[in-house]
């Protein structure tokens, strides 16, 4: 009898560290929580949370893999999602790891729908608000972003990523002090996290305050772990491009041009980038190859149902000088942006801003 169940002391402690693993909100530690949680579930096949955290688990990786790894994705969080709910038929880990095996795009109504569902049945469950918060920031919704933010800071204070993602919506929104205020109280509680440290840089640069962004960048004591010229060296570039000097802002556009050419995942911040300095050509022709897969801007890239296309970018303040012009207008009717808000009734934040 499944109730009677008793969880062996060892299948529980790897499902805690599997738990605090996931919640760093790094690459590496992702994959860790994943490692944990599969050997729970072996030490104990009937651990219904395991199978559940274990699916939830799989759902980090959907964004970093590439089309050939991730065609087998869905596939694992669908059979460990299944034994969990035949386990525990109300597993929260498992419901919400079913609804994130789609991609946000295009899928945002019926997403967002099942999203709050969960929010709404599981009101303590941080990674369901923090998932829901993504959404809105990629339909341009960042005030309600943030406001979800703040609820998983308010479940757990102890999670770097909702510091670091709404105070890049703070700072996008032009609540420069808000934003500086969440980044210095996240910086005291992790003075090295990678996420938080690459927030704060697009954060004083996109602000207008690039040579605060070159000196924070310089500063060894800031680095995270493992970080050095590789990660230092393109941003100081880009932020002295921004300053307004000729040679590197043309050294920064022909890095991001090969950056975008060979890998479709970075067209996103190449396009900003590309906003950012003036080149608009460069930013829809960009966009059109992303999610069109069309134009000459690179070749064409592997994609299938699972694949991501992300357009938070498209809100951030860098592509502030492309919104005026009329294939911007195009290119959110194209993507189902405009469909999504008539839909949902709502507004996106930039167009509240240009109202008022």
């Amino acid at each position: 009898r499944l109730w009677r169940h008793r969880v062996p002391s060892e299948a529980q402690e790897l499902y805690r560290r599997g738990d605090l693993a996931q919640r760093v909100g790094t690459p590496d530690q992702s994959r860790q929580s994943v490692s944990y949680f599969e050997r729970a579930v072996r030490i104990d096949p009937l651990y219904a949370d395991a199978w559940g955290a274990l699916a939830l688990a799989y759902t980090h990786n959907l964004d970093g893999y590439g089309e050939a790894e991730l065609a087998s994705l869905p596939g694992r969080i669908r059979s460990a999602a299944a034994k969990a709910l035949e386990l525990d038929s109300d597993n929260a880990d498992a419901q919400l790891a079913l609804v994130c095996i789609d991609p946000f795009f295009r899928n945002w109504v019926r997403v967002e729908g099942d999203m709050r569902r969960i929010c709404n049945r599981f009101p303590g469950h941080w990674l369901a608000h923090g998932r829901l918060a993504m959404l809105m920031y990629h339909v341009g919704r960042l005030e309600d972003g943030i406001a979800l933010h703040r609820q998983v800071i308010a479940i757990d204070p102890m999670i770097p990523f909702p510091y670091a993602v709404s105070a890049a919506a703070l700072s996008n929104l032009g609540r420069v002090q808000e934003a500086d205020t969440v980044l210095e109280e996240a910086s005291d509680k992790w003075p090295a996290h990678p996420l938080l440290w690459v927030m704060k840089y697009s954060h004083l640069l996109f602000s207008g305050r690039p040579k605060a962004a070159a000196a924070f960048i310089a500063d060894p004591d800031a680095l995270p772990s493992g970080f050095g010229p590789a990660q230092v060296e393109p941003r100081l570039e880009l932020a002295r491009a921004v300053e307004g000097q000729p040679i590197e802002v043309a050294r920064s556009i022909e890095r991001h041009l090969g950056l975008a050419g060979q890998d479709p995942t970075h067209i996103p911040v190449a396009a900003m980038i590309f906003s950012l300095l003036g080149r608009l050509d460069l930013t829809f022709a960009s966009l059109d190859r992303y999610y069109f897969s069309r134009g000459s801007f690179a070749a064409p890239s592997l994609t299938g149902p699972y694949t991501r296309r992300n357009t938070d970018t498209l809100f951030w303040a860098p592509m502030a000088a492309v919104r005026p012009d009329a294939r911007f207008a195009r290119l959110l009717r194209e993507t189902g942006l405009e469909s999504y808000w008539r839909q949902t009734r709502t507004v996106p934040d930039f167009r509240r801003a240009t109202a008022v």
